[in-house]
């Protein structure tokens, strides 16, 4: 079971790889400072203070490198960096040095976004699509996939608005209707079938929005462009 410790790191691993996808690195900093600097869990004022925020760091690096990871040029450097950064940190003892080094990190990692022309607008609306695509037959809300991207809604919708030119439940609805017209060409699904398939509410919403869009019935659609 998470604990509310864990859940407060998680939160700021997301918020941490949200501001660095973003560029903003004086952003990223900050939060730092504040969750690691003055000890982001209560026990770390015991005795064992180093060794936990030490492995805090570690999870935050791992964490980190690992939601960034894109294209493969991109992948290939965070993964060595984190590797390298990782060693350093297994070898250093004093808490104000595991500290820096966690720092250092995140601006080396900043560097390498920056060098090989990461954007967070591209990375997250492809995994958005991607997402989109291989699951048509979910309730495909806006909440579910702000969270496969650990993105907020609205910044979500922002990034994916500038990217596409149109907003995610428009994308959505008309890669639905793309699938359907390819099972309504392919074989003879029954309308039902099509529309749970796709997604659909129902068979008499996909009626309706297929019409709305098609300006034809999905049946007569099929009649016409039967393969």
């Amino acid at each position: 079971m998470i604990n509310s410790k864990q859940n407060q790191q998680f939160l700021v691993e997301d918020l941490i790889r949200e501001k660095l996808r973003s560029g903003q690195i004086d952003k990223v900093l900050e939060i730092y400072e504040k969750s690691y600097r003055v000890c982001l869990f209560n026990d770390l004022i015991e005795v064992d203070a180093r060794d936990a925020l030490k492995r805090n760091i570690i999870i935050l690096m791992v964490a980190t490198s690992r939601g960034l990871l894109d294209e493969e040029k991109t992948c290939n450097s965070l993964r060595i960096t984190c590797s390298l950064y990782l060693e350093k940190l297994n070898k250093v003892e004093k808490f104000i040095n595991i500290y820096e080094l966690g720092k250092e990190y995140l601006i080396e990692i900043d560097k390498i976004l920056r060098k090989n022309n990461y954007s967070c607008k591209n990375f997250v609306v492809r995994k958005v699509m991607t997402y989109i695509k291989e699951n048509l037959q979910e309730d495909l809300s806006l909440d579910l996939l702000s969270k496969q991207v650990h993105l907020s809604k609205n910044y979500l919708s922002t990034l994916f608005v500038e990217a596409t030119g149109e907003k995610i439940t428009s994308y959505i609805n008309n890669q639905r209707l793309k699938k359907s017209k390819e099972l309504l060409k392919e074989g003879d699904y029954s309308l039902a079938y099509v529309s749970d398939l796709c997604g659909f509410k129902n068979q008499s919403y996909f009626s309706m929005v297929f019409k709305e869009r098609e300006r034809i019935s999905p049946s007569i659609y099929r009649k016409l462009n039967k393969r």
